[in-house]
């Protein structure tokens, strides 16, 4: 199965993202899984190499602690991953500034990634 995950918000504030990532450590954890992610707009941060250890929270609580790139890095091993090309450039960021490993997105790959997906999951 094909599952592909669109995110747009920040890693930080709310629960938004971090139950996106906490989905697709889950998904990708499945051997005959293939997982990819499409990070947009303000959730290019997941990977934010500057951010690498920070930890963010979405609650007061200390359990409600994580960090986005520590998810990343986990995730790249069994996922692909993308930043909008146009997102980091908006952000004056660029490919130089994300995790090793994470690959620039286009419109055109989103669009091929979404057709081939058998299951989208937007955050």
């Amino acid at each position: 199965m094909k599952y592909f995950l669109l995110l747009t918000e920040h890693p930080y504030g709310n629960e938004t993202t971090r139950s996106a990532l906490r989905t697709a450590r889950r998904l990708s954890s499945d051997p005959q899984a293939q997982v990819g992610l499409f990070l947009m707009a303000d959730a290019v941060y997941c990977a934010h190499t500057g951010k690498e250890y920070a930890e963010g929270s979405y609650g007061e609580l200390e359990a409600q602690r994580y960090s986005a790139p520590q998810f990343i890095e986990i995730l790249l091993q069994r996922a692909e991953i993308y930043a909008c090309g146009t997102c980091l450039g908006e952000r004056d960021l660029s490919l130089d500034d994300m995790l090793e490993g994470v690959e620039k997105g286009t419109m055109d790959l989103l669009h091929e990634s979404l057709a081939a997906a058998d299951k989208v999951l937007t955050f």
